[in-house]
């Protein structure tokens, strides 16, 4: 799985591609494949450290990704539902991404 990560604040220059191994969701948990992602002024403001975020750190608030695969434990998704996913939390640059199924709105929006 790729994934963009920063370790330190600057300009477009700092954002690495790194290939990392994410492993198969807990038993609460969905992996989610991100189909697109949301690249907002928020972002640059996290990346260049105007507003700043604990490092080394992903970026990315915002993705439409489509349920690839759910935990024993997870009930409300199946997979291939599609999700728009906004999160407090960042690293939605990347291809895929695990999230509890309580991060998770439960509205089909495609």
């Amino acid at each position: 799985m790729k994934k963009i990560e920063i370790k330190e604040f600057g300009g477009p220059e700092v954002l690495e591609i790194k290939n990392v191994d994410i492993g198969k969701p807990g038993q609460n948990e969905v992996l989610v494949k991100n189909l697109s992602i949301g690249i907002n002024y928020i972002d640059t403001y996290h990346r260049s450290g105007l507003y700043p975020i604990p490092l080394p750190s992903g970026i990315g608030l915002e993705a439409c990704s489509i349920i690839e695969e759910v935990g024993s434990e997870v009930k409300l998704f199946k997979v291939g539902d599609y999700k728009r996913l906004s999160k407090k939390l960042f690293e939605f640059y990347k291809s895929k991404k695990k999230l509890r199924k309580k991060s998770i709105l439960a509205k089909k929006y495609l």
